[in-house]
């Protein structure tokens, strides 16, 4: 999921409109609300503003080719908004909804054009402000661009069950963990192929193979909060993969996300590729801070056992990054890349979204109602576990 600064300058616009219209909107005014549309390829757009704004300089018609772009193809349906209302410094807070363009209420004749948004509540848009993002982006002068990449935040629950594992003696029962993998409309713009008989095709995130099923490794960036519960993972624990998946237009299934793999945890590595230093983890404590020993643990030997092992593998071994990073390595004799998709939600016919049932949500041991179209980490509820792994090799 990414964070978008999206900028709104026009007088007769107030930030009471804007919430109350619950769109995301940009003005572009010249343009016709009937030339306009969600995925148009960058040579349509540039035609629309070469068109529309031939008195500009060509820089100024870069700029505006290049907002479009952002605010029309690339910006995916679940990413976040952070809307500047004429340079109010009261931010609205949104999540970017499945849907088509919509004209402004009370602007259409001035085509102001709006994106579906869900407001985000009170503890999301605090979540969001402990990520510290930078003040530099909203000094920005143009219409639109990325200001986070890669966000997501646990909900109340998730924060609960973190915390639940990391005091003792809970800290040494076994956990699984549940996380969305792979291409999505956010990052993309598709998602994995299902086919007859729930067999299917999984396509990884553009340019980026991770996770890999050779030897069964993921890896991530230091972030605020899927990092954080990555680095709770420890020998012996799960980690459940889940995806989007498309069906096949004969195929008659909707849209939906499911289990096709699950790593058993037998090495988890924090390292860092700049100065070559890696710290192994997966059989520490739960309740030991990792980070804040790794300069005085992190070894050159360590890394370079990882990077033996696992560099031919997974990109992020590799990888020329400044970051902190980890790498989990599942057991190739016990980690399982399934034959066919295990569905455990559809997409709703309405927002889009894939949000957990009662049913599923007992099965797996997760909150039920959970919001599962992003790639946030989910850990099973610890009076579940057992049942969870039983159904997990029983998986075909």
């Amino acid at each position: 999921m990414q964070l978008w600064f999206l900028r709104v300058a026009d007088e007769n616009i107030s930030p009471e409109i804007i919430k109350g219209s619950n769109l995301a909107a940009v003005l572009f005014k010249q343009i016709p609300f009937s030339e306009c549309r969600l995925g148009m390829d960058h040579k349509k757009i540039d035609e629309l503003v070469e068109k529309y704004y031939q008195g500009e300089s060509s820089g100024t018609k870069g700029q505006f080719k290049g907002s479009l772009h952002r605010f029309l193809t690339e910006a995916g349906e679940g990413d976040l908004v952070a809307v500047c209302v004429n340079g109010d410094q009261n931010l609205l807070w949104g999540e970017l909804l499945r849907g088509q363009l919509t004209l402004l209420p009370g602007f259409e004749k001035e085509n102001i054009k709006g994106r579906p948004v869900r407001w985000l509540s009170l503890h999301e848009q605090a979540t969001i402000e402990k990520m510290s993002p930078p003040d530099a982006v909203r000094k920005y002068r143009g219409t639109i661009c990325k200001w986070l990449d890669d966000v997501e935040w646990p909900d109340e629950e998730e924060e609960k069950r973190q915390h639940y594992y990391s005091t003792p003696p809970a800290e040494k029962q076994r956990q699984v963990k549940f996380i969305r993998v792979g291409i999505d409309t956010g990052c993309g713009g598709r998602l994995s192929r299902m086919f007859p008989g729930n067999y299917y095709h999984f396509i990884p995130i553009p340019k980026h193979n991770d996770p890999e099923f050779r030897r069964f490794t993921y890896g991530d960036v230091k972030g605020p909060t899927k990092f954080q519960s990555l680095l709770a993972l420890r020998k012996g624990d799960l980690l459940v993969l889940y995806a989007g998946f498309d069906p096949e237009r004969d195929f008659n299934q909707c849209r939906c996300v499911g289990i096709f793999s699950y790593f058993v945890i037998k090495e988890v590595f924090l390292f860092k590729k700049k100065g070559g230093c890696a710290l192994q983890i997966a059989e520490t404590s739960r309740t030991s801070d990792p980070v804040g020993v790794f300069n005085k643990l992190a070894s050159r030997e360590t890394f370079d056992e990882m990077r033996r092992v696992y560099g031919p593998y997974n990109p992020h071994v590799e990888e020329d990054r400044d970051e902190m990073q980890i790498l989990i390595c599942g057991d190739t004799s016990l980690s399982r890349l399934l034959s066919k998709v295990e569905v455990i939600a559809e997409a709703d016919k309405t927002t889009g979204k894939y949000i957990l049932s009662e049913d599923n949500a007992h099965k797996w041991g997760l909150k039920t109602g959970a919001d599962l179209t992003r790639c946030s980490v989910r850990t099973v509820d610890s009076e579940h576990v057992d049942e969870a792994v039983k159904y997990l090799e029983k998986l075909p």
